[in-house]
């Protein structure tokens, strides 16, 4: 099964204007080519930059869960609020794999370069330590090359 990764390049230019430029691509390595040192690498992180190494935390499994309870009647909202809890306890024990085999080398890569690396998730503010323990757990940083040591 391919999967497709999704990056994204905010790349800022003289005069302080910012382009923008959505590259899809099946392997991740096919983006270096279009990274240089003014670039910001964004990495989406559930199912692009790692997935639950067993069903039991994927995140496929949050959805079908979702889908279970708004099939029963539940507002999307309310099969959120529900769900969650279990989702976040979850998150605390939950192993991770990298969904592409390449794709944390590929961070080393860039990041030896200086770029700035960031990782975006829909992930609550509440399982931010299960997140950072998940991403370390793969040999890797945010904090880095981050733009800032800070983090909420």
């Amino acid at each position: 099964m391919i999967r497709k990764v999704l990056l994204l390049f905010i790349v800022c230019l003289a005069g302080y204007r910012l382009e923008a430029r959505v590259v899809e691509t099946a392997h991740v390595e096919d983006i270096v080519p279009f990274i240089d040192e003014d670039t910001w690498f964004l990495v989406d992180l559930d199912n692009c930059m790692f997935q639950g190494a067993q069903a039991l935390g994927h995140a496929n499994w949050f959805y079908d869960e979702i889908q279970q309870r708004t099939q029963k009647g539940m507002s999307q909202q309310d099969a959120i609020r529900d769900f969650y809890p279990t989702w976040s306890n979850i998150q605390k024990i939950c192993r991770v794999k990298p969904v592409e085999e390449a794709f944390i080398s590929v961070l080393h890569q860039i990041e030896a370069r200086g770029i700035t690396i960031m990782g975006l998730t829909h992930r609550q503010p509440s399982i931010a330590d299960s997140t950072i323990r998940q991403v370390g757990s793969l040999g890797f940083d945010f904090q880095r090359t981050a733009p800032s040591k800070r983090y909420v």
